[in-house]
């Protein structure tokens, strides 16, 4: 029953508090020449241009068109890889680009918006950025030979890395990136909207800091150098710090207009737990916060919830909520994703440790994608009746997904419209007051 409820709550009442339409009617608000939010007032000026990237770009556009009254659609770009959530009846100039691996069709679609930066770039303009998870490969135009470019983004995300670590070296050898954009854009006011899915809300993480300045450190020479050994060699390191340099100079002798951009993040992985907190707390459950600040490999992340279980058996019938992100070093292709990947390991965790008390976990994304899944995770009871050995199984060769599409524990699946927003992910530990004999 408690699986049930479950499920009810994070599928059915959970994913319209984290609309981009709820957000922002929340949020912002636009008076004629002016936006005002979170206290600030902040006057615009006379041409306005909207530039949306991300997995959730469309639908964050499409608000902030409406809320701006703005009559040009073309006066709004778009990038993304989401088709199947664009209707596009404003008729905004969309460019498909990919995720989460980089490739020609970014490049490429990244070019065109160089060129029109540099176009519309004035005394007179303000350029509005909406930037949600995904930009760091969907919006790319790398200092280096594209093709090595392509391999480095691959290598990396095969990598047990988080995301911090992962946009570390896509900064490096970026142009768009680290605010290396404003080596296009000399003039005009940025004004930066950003839904995080980040966390701690790094903003040189966030689409790898795409209006964020952030220059380079010995630290992440160091790091980058490290990573990619198999890769790239010490001249290559050297020339892309070169051109890093190069451009930081230039952005500082002939930008003088960094006081005029701004950054606010909307929404992020601790707006969703708090309000995914309060619809427990109204179905009348007992609802703990641990941390919206997870960013652990799943491994670490494991123990903790181990840890959280132990410690705190004796608190029967409570609900600890955590939020964050965790990563996976892949090393065979299957099918599944680190959310469900994340419930079985738990759930072989729960059987080996022969807790006495039925335990609940659940785990999800707030972009209802799973890794190569169409599901946004899953919620497992150490009530499920399944070996040991079964588990490992799914776990070693990386089918999780397999293991909940199987008719009898698709049950366990949860499943909300994808594409929603990227908030992140959220995991949620149930103590029940039953006993296991």
């Amino acid at each position: 029953m408690m699986i049930k409820k479950f499920k009810e709550i994070i599928e059915k009442e959970f994913p319209k508090f984290i609309t981009p339409n709820y957000i922002i009617s929340n949020s912002l608000f636009f008076d004629k020449d002016e936006i005002k939010l979170f206290g600030n007032n902040i006057k615009l000026r006379k041409n306005i241009f909207v530039v949306s990237i991300g997995k959730v770009a469309y639908l964050f556009a499409k608000e902030i068109f409406n809320s701006l009254n703005l009559e040009n659609p073309k006066k709004v770009k778009i990038i993304t890889d989401i088709k199947y959530l664009v209707d596009n009846e404003y008729g905004f100039d969309i460019f498909y680009s990919t995720h989460p691996y980089l490739s020609y069709q970014s490049i490429e679609n990244t070019k065109k918006m160089i060129d029109f930066f540099i176009e519309n770039d004035s005394e007179d303009t303000t350029f509005i950025f909406l930037i949600s998870g995904g930009g760091s490969s969907l919006f790319e135009y790398p200092l280096i030979n594209p093709n090595l470019a392509i391999e480095i983004y691959k290598y990396i995300l095969l990598q047990n890395l988080n995301i911090h670590q992962i946009n570390t070296i896509r900064r490096f050898f970026s142009s768009v990136k680290s605010g290396k954009i404003f080596q296009y854009i000399k003039k005009s006011q940025v004004i930066s909207l950003i839904f995080s899915d980040v966390p701690f809300n790094d903003l040189s993480s966030i689409s790898s800091g795409i209006t964020f300045l952030k220059k380079i450190t010995s630290d992440d020479i160091f790091f980058v150098s490290e990573i990619l050994k198999p890769l790239i060699d010490h001249y290559n390191i050297h020339q892309t710090l070169r051109k890093n340099f190069e451009i930081y100079e230039d952005i500082e002798k002939n930008n003088a207009n960094l006081d005029q951009v701004f950054h606010f993040v909307l929404a992020d992985n601790n707006f969703a737990l708090r309000k995914l907190y309060e619809l427990f707390v109204a179905n009348e459950m007992n609802a703990r916060l641990i941390s919206s600040h997870i960013n652990l490999s799943l491994n670490d992340l494991l123990n903790l919830i181990k840890s959280i279980i132990i410690t705190n058996i004796d608190f029967s019938n409570t609900l600890f909520l955590l939020g964050g992100e965790t990563n996976l070093k892949v090393i065979k292709e299957g099918f599944g994703g680190r959310l469900q990947h994340l419930c079985l390991s738990v759930l072989k965790e729960l059987k080996e440790i022969k807790i006495q008390k039925e335990v609940i976990f659940f785990a999800f994304a707030t972009d209802g994608v799973d890794g190569n899944t169409n599901r946004a995770g899953s919620v497992i009871s150490n009530q499920i009746n399944v070996e040991v050995e079964k588990i490992k199984k799914y776990l070693d060769n990386f089918n999780s997904g397999l293991f909940f599409e199987n008719p009898k524990n698709q049950k366990y699946s949860i499943s909300f419209p994808a594409g929603i927003n990227n908030l992140n992910e959220l995991y949620g530990i149930f103590i029940s007051d039953i006993s296991i004999l």
